[in-house]
């Protein structure tokens, strides 16, 4: 039986799968991925790919996007990135 080929949505590479073995798929986007572009987020542990994985401003961690939320201080035109574990701890008050 020939292998089922799918795509990385990250890479854009063919990801080769033989019988018996799963296609990893990320829990947010629905798209394959392959092992190289696949992580847990730290704070709800989905499988998310790199595309769906955002960078606290406040912390040096990444977690999904539904464990970041986006603030804007005071009338400023940008806005910053804070994780959940920032928010409880208060960090993004600074």
């Amino acid at each position: 039986m020939p292998s089922a080929k799918k795509i990385c949505i990250v890479c854009e590479k063919n990801i080769s799968n033989t019988r018996g073995k799963e296609i990893i798929r990320c829990q947010q986007c629905n798209n394959t991925v392959c092992n190289e572009h696949f992580n847990s987020c730290r704070i709800c542990n989905q499988s998310v790919c790199n595309n769906e994985l955002r960078k606290c401003d406040y912390c040096p961690f990444d977690q999904c996007k539904n464990c970041t939320n986006k603030y804007r201080k005071n009338h400023e035109q940008y806005y910053s990135l804070c994780c959940i574990e920032c928010i409880r701890e208060g960090k993004n008050k600074t």
